[in-house]
């Protein structure tokens, strides 16, 4: 037994180490972002986006169905608390669509693309740990926040899915399909309703890289004194040289000009 946790704990370290090192520093939301149908960004061929719409539109077609059972239970029944529950869902649901629809916008995909770019002082040590860092982290983040969101979808199924048939499809007011597709009505209203609240953990990654990278941008404006203490003496001398002032200057313009430039993309 110890063996095979040992085993098990090696390979999920491999796993992460693998994310990890990945150059996408968004890997894994990529991954989340095409499950929940939110982002497909290469559907080059017919079919693909054939198959994708498809897809997206599984979340249409739940959020259609109870549409439908809110309008029968509110026409055919007193206001019950199986009636609060399918408003409530629906609620949910449509509180998901918008934040999909508010996510997949082209600021964010600027946004995605510049933090990204690992090209800006991409060579120095410690901003490399520090991009490391963040990366292992967002990941750690997310794949906690989707297991445990996955818990609560199968202690859903088995408790709440048999007990409340309101979360069954329903067709003027009986249930219909068996048990196999009502499990997996139930899954899939659970699995599109987490988006609700999984968008905010996916601006929460992109502000956590966005945070790191402000810090490595303000702190290579700092480095501007550096220079500028570093050359004092020699420039503040009688005899100054001319290749000491030259370098000074030159060192002095490039690093502005790769601050600036860094900041201009963030603006952008």
């Amino acid at each position: 037994m110890v063996m095979f946790l040992s085993r098990v704990f090696r390979k999920l370290k491999d796993f992460e180490q693998t994310f990890a090192n990945d150059p996408d520093q968004f890997v894994i939301l990529r991954y989340l972002t095409f499950l929940y149908a939110m982002r497909y960004d290469s559907p080059s061929r017919v079919w693909q986006r054939t198959l994708w719409y498809g897809y997206c539109s599984v979340m249409l077609f739940l959020f259609t169905t109870y549409c439908y059972k809110a309008y029968w239970h509110i026409t055919r029944t007193a206001y019950t608390f199986s009636t609060f529950n399918v408003l409530a869902t629906i609620w949910i649901i449509t509180g998901a669509l918008v934040r999909r629809l508010l996510f997949d916008r082209a600021d964010l995909v600027r946004l995605v693309r510049f933090l990204n770019d690992r090209t800006f002082r991409g060579v120095e040590r410690d901003v490399w740990t520090a991009r490391r860092t963040v990366q292992r982290q967002n990941n750690r983040y997310l794949v906690a926040i989707v297991l445990t969101l996955l818990l609560e979808t199968f202690l859903f199924l088995g408790k709440n899915l048999k007990l409340q048939p309101e979360f069954m499809l329903e067709y003027n007011g009986h249930v219909i399909g068996g048990f196999a597709f009502q499990v997996l009505y139930g899954f899939t209203t659970c699995y599109w309703g987490s988006l609700y609240v999984l968008i905010f953990f996916f601006i929460y990654a992109m502000l956590n890289v966005l945070r790191v990278e402000m810090s490595i941008l303000a702190q290579s404006f700092e480095q501007t004194n550096q220079i500028l203490n570093q050359h004092r003496s020699s420039l503040s001398a009688s005899a100054t040289c001319i290749v000491e002032e030259r370098k000074f200057w030159s060192d002095l313009r490039n690093l502005l000009k790769k601050n600036v430039q860094r900041h201009v993309e963030l603006l952008e």
